[in-house]
């Protein structure tokens, strides 16, 4: 493969550099950008060379994903970084693995292998439970679509999944919302009890999304949330006494 480093850190780029020639004879880095500039100017004229890069998030001149601002990059990134907190920019930005420096040989090894994956004719990319295992090994987020890009949800930040006309939907704690292709029982499953609750055939809910429960006719409760809805959220009297024994204990 040929790679692309950008990293502003001199001993860092010979040690990464050292790292992915060592891994495979066959791996080549062929440049190494440490800014913004650089690394556009470089990409405008050698994207079809180029197989995979490692990218830090903050370089000479700025943030790293100023660069996709600048020119459509397509090339599978890697983001080697100090900052935990940019993994939601980061796999915007095509990337497909997050590793927090210091980084080890096996950190590196793994991004190589998510890559050929990826790569692989074989491997439908428009299938969220395929890139789940790619991607998302420790179970932390669910892959959301939009349009042609596929997105990481982190557990956390979802409100609410619902089910309507047959389609199902997330909604995060911003309000924001996603089509899932997958069904209310898989993500059940999925999300666990803890943290998230099935009030009806229809919905799962985050305990985190809920603002108060009032008491609702013929011993039902209503529940309001932290985002708006359009619907009343009634969990059913058969229901009651376990959801509330959900949200105070979990």
């Amino acid at each position: 493969m040929n790679v692309v480093i950008v990293e502003n850190e001199p001993p860092i780029a010979r040690l990464l550099t050292r790292t992915v020639e060592k891994i495979d004879p066959a791996h080549k880095v062929i440049s190494v950008c440490s800014s913004i500039q650089e690394t556009v100017a470089f990409l405008e004229h050698h994207t079809d060379r180029i197989d995979m890069i490692f990218m830090d998030v903050q370089l000479d001149d700025g943030l790293s994903f100023d660069i996709f601002k600048k020119i459509d990059v397509k090339t599978p990134i890697v983001f080697c970084t100090t900052y935990d907190t940019y993994t939601m920019q980061a796999f915007k930005s095509n990337g497909i693995d997050y590793i927090l420096k210091p980084f080890s040989q096996l950190d590196i090894e793994k991004a190589f292998e998510k890559t050929k994956k990826l790569c692989d004719p074989s491997f439908n990319s428009n299938m969220p439970k395929q890139l789940e295992e790619v991607l998302l090994p420790n179970n932390s987020c669910l892959l959301v679509q939009m349009r042609d890009k596929i997105y990481p949800i982190q557990l956390k930040d979802i409100a609410l999944i619902n089910l309507d006309h047959d389609i199902v939907y997330l909604y995060t704690v911003k309000n924001e919302q996603y089509v899932i292709p997958k069904s209310v029982d898989e993500l059940e499953k999925k999300l666990g009890t803890r943290e998230f609750f099935r009030v009806n055939r229809q919905m799962i809910l985050n305990r985190a999304a809920i603002s108060s429960v009032e008491p609702y006719f013929n011993r039902k409760v209503s529940i309001n949330l932290t985002i708006p809805v359009a619907e009343r959220i009634v969990v059913s009297r058969l229901k009651v006494t376990e959801f509330m024994k959900w949200l105070e204990y979990g």
